[in-house]
């Protein structure tokens, strides 16, 4: 009778779980997005049964003793690990501050500006030109109906039609 250690993994065990690689694989293309990300799912999965092996509780040996329902179940864990590590980190990403993202950005162009500033100074010769100045600045219809005295669907009506003038000056422009 060969003494076998209760530290040691059987070769037994190792053949079987290897055995199941193929339907591993294809479960980990139904469970991942990217074949990189389907690899890494098949690795961690052998990592981590080769090294939780003393935790499946059947018989290796035999055919029914239930390998892959526990390589299959070890697997779909790793997975949603996966995904619950990648929203948290989507969702915890850290906010960069505004120096950081200015030196990423590209700065505007001076005619860009200068152009906007003409639109915006050819709009606020109308009534209708500065409420739609002012809408574009973040104020709500009601404020702004409010501010005037008129009704909010006036002031969409009017805001409209600046829009429309807008339009048809810049189309004549380019």
């Amino acid at each position: 009778m060969e003494r076998v250690n209760k530290m040691q993994r059987p070769e037994e065990f190792d053949r079987r779980v290897m055995a199941y690689l193929p339907a591993l694989k294809k479960l980990a293309r139904k469970l991942a997005n990217t074949n990189d990300e389907r690899d890494e799912l098949v690795q961690d999965t052998l990592a981590y049964v080769f090294g939780a092996w003393r935790n499946f509780r059947g018989d290796p040996s035999e055919p029914k003793n239930g390998m892959y329902n526990w390589l299959t179940l070890n697997m779909r864990s790793i997975a949603q690990g996966k995904r619950r590590v990648a929203a948290n980190a989507r969702k915890n990403m850290p906010i960069q501050d505004d120096t950081v993202l200015m030196g990423m950005s590209t700065p505007a162009r001076q005619e860009n500006i200068t152009y906007a500033n003409q639109v915006v100074r050819r709009l606020s010769h109308s009534r209708d030109g500065r409420m739609l100045v002012r809408i574009g600045g973040g104020e709500l219809l009601r404020d702004v109906a409010a501010k005037r005295g008129i009704g909010g669907e006036r002031v969409r009506q009017l805001t409209e039609r600046a829009r429309a003038r807008l339009v048809k000056t810049t189309k004549v422009a380019a």
